[in-house]
């Protein structure tokens, strides 16, 4: 066994990790190395080598991994879950730009990750080779940090930093590519690999357990909290102590720790430092999420509901009725009508995020109407935003009042209650009393609700259905249907519904079924069969209509 690190950095300013490999799935080969000399080469590597790419994608007639992936978290996020719908009225990519390049996604067939403008064409899954990627760099920048710079003055901030990154790409990995965590099942549920040192081994790695690697994501956030103890962010794009705090929070919720989980939200309360946006005053054309809100705490990779969810709205340079461009100009995604439906449209200044579109009475390109999220964030000219990686402050109240209320007990619930409130006071009309007095099982709803309209395309929904299936307090389970769009034709020019995917109950898949991705096939080769796959099987589609 050999010990190989090596960094090296462009002086372009493209900071690149060079790790050898003797076949492992970790693997990074380059050339033209230069070694670290300073503990400012650190600090350039994991600003090269620790984050998701935030530049917007871009909008070519072709399609390629990066329109489906961008940089390992894909816009396939946002079109998974019940907040989404397809509008499938034309056909080809001229027309539905995202449906054919995320339709795979949406309708959770087997091997989502396929060009379908080639037919039979794989894209690589670079979601679990990107997250490695990241995680490898940070393992090697934590060896050198600790070996030669520790006592440097930025040694805690940094390193406290690349101890976040891991553990936020630790926390993708298991819930994109295992089952959620199930307390009574979750030291045997089959996880993803973690590696955590900088070697590099000639080994086949198996998959740790669910337990297992929420154990590695807590220990890495403990940690990174103590170090970025007092240390001032530099801007949005790199982490602070509530950053870490938060996403601990995050995790001890998906773990049914919630004590913890309140734990860590009332240091955070404690420290303030933010504050809620007061959506109630907002103009039309006011930003709700911005880099300079008081509520943006964290932002990690790129902003794409514009282009998935396109509109091309009259305050975005185009006109809700007039012409559309022919690159997906509100032919691709939409939100449901299940999400639209928990707004309350008069009283909920959120709703003001959607922009409705009808096209039914034009005589081109007729046949769709709907809400798009268009408004979410209104200008990412500035700065951009992430719309898959964003810690924000109403998360901290949205996560301590779910935690509150799934531990009962009449004060615990009062509190849960209080927090809910403050949020929505700052979101429902001023004439709307929008204070909260429900109890038990209603306030639990109410708070997951709650949850769905404020982080709406945000990265959350997805994983949220997941964990809730699998809650011991209150489960919800139910299947998702997305409906499939009849091609226009003289017959039947609108286009109208004519079939459905349905994906099952998370208990009624086995072992997760299609609510997790499958293992990359090269990864399983790579090891010999010692990292096992998961049970996906793909859905079908089925003809007709019916009430769900």
């Amino acid at each position: 066994m050999k010990r190989k690190y090596m960094m090296k950095y462009l002086v372009v300013g493209v900071a690149l990790m060079v790790l050898s490999s003797c076949g492992d799935f970790l693997s990074k080969n380059a050339t033209n190395q230069v070694f670290v000399t300073s503990i400012e080469d650190i600090n350039e590597l994991i600003l090269g080598e620790g984050y998701m790419d935030a530049s917007r994608p871009s909008r070519s007639s072709s399609l390629s991994s990066s329109h489906v992936q961008g940089i390992a978290i894909g816009g396939w996020i946002h079109v998974m879950d019940d907040d989404s719908k397809a509008n499938n009225y034309m056909s080809g990519p001229q027309y539905n730009f995202w449906v054919t390049a995320l339709g795979p996604f949406h309708y959770w067939q087997m091997d989502p990750f396929i060009n379908y403008q080639q037919p039979f064409t794989p894209y690589d899954d670079l979601c679990w080779e990107r997250l490695y990627d990241f995680i490898n760099s940070m393992n090697v920048i934590i060896y050198e940090l600790d070996e030669n710079y520790a006592n440097e003055r930025r040694y805690a901030a940094l390193k406290g930093e690349a101890l976040f990154l891991r553990a936020l790409y630790y926390y993708y990995l298991v819930n994109v590519y295992a089952v959620p965590y199930r307390v009574s099942t979750a030291s045997t549920d089959p996880g993803v690999p973690v590696k955590l040192s900088e070697m590099v081994e000639d080994k086949n790695y198996p998959r740790n357990s669910v337990e297992s690697v929420y154990q590695t994501i807590e220990t890495d956030l403990l940690e990174s909290i103590r170090l970025l103890e007092g240390v001032t962010q530099e801007s949005i794009y790199r982490p602070n102590q509530t950053a870490a705090r938060l996403l601990l929070s995050r995790v001890y919720l998906y773990m049914s720790k919630y004590a913890e989980c309140v734990e860590q939200c009332d240091e955070i309360l404690h420290a303030g430092g933010y504050s809620l946006l007061d959506y109630t005053i907002l103009g039309e054309e006011d930003d709700r999420i911005s880099f300079d809100s008081p509520e943006t705490i964290f932002s990690n990779g790129q902003y794409r509901i514009e282009t998935i969810f396109r509109s091309k709205s009259a305050k975005t340079g185009g006109s809700s009725t007039g012409s559309y461009p022919s690159m997906g100009g509100g032919y691709n995604f939409k939100a449901s009508d299940a999400l639209i439906a928990t707004f309350d449209q008069e009283n909920d200044t959120r709703f003001k995020i959607f922009e409705y579109i009808d096209r039914s009475g034009l005589s081109v390109y007729p046949g769709f109407s709907g809400y798009y999220p268009t408004f979410k964030c209104y200008d990412n000219t500035k700065r951009p935003i992430s719309d898959c990686c964003l810690l924000r402050w109403p998360e901290v109240l949205l996560n301590k009042a779910e935690a509150l209320a799934l531990q009962g007990g009449s004060n615990n619930e009062s509190e849960a209650a209080a927090t809910i409130s403050s949020l929505r006071a700052k979101r429902f009309v001023a004439s709307y009393n929008s204070t909260v007095t429900a109890t038990g099982d209603e306030l639990i709803r109410l708070i997951r609700d709650e949850r769905r309209r404020e982080l709406c395309f945000e990265g959350h929904r997805w994983f949220d259905l997941r964990r809730y299936a699998v809650n011991e307090r209150l489960p919800y389970d139910e299947p998702i249907h997305h409906e499939y769009d009849r091609e226009p034709s003289e017959s039947m020019p609108d286009g109208f519904p004519e079939g459905y995917y349905i994906l099952p109950r998370f208990s009624e898949s086995p072992d997760g079924g299609n609510w997790v991705f499958s293992i990359p096939q090269s990864e399983i080769v790579i090891n010999n069969g010692i990292l096992k796959d998961n049970n996906r099987t793909g859905v079908e589609m089925h003809v007709g209509m019916e009430d769900f």
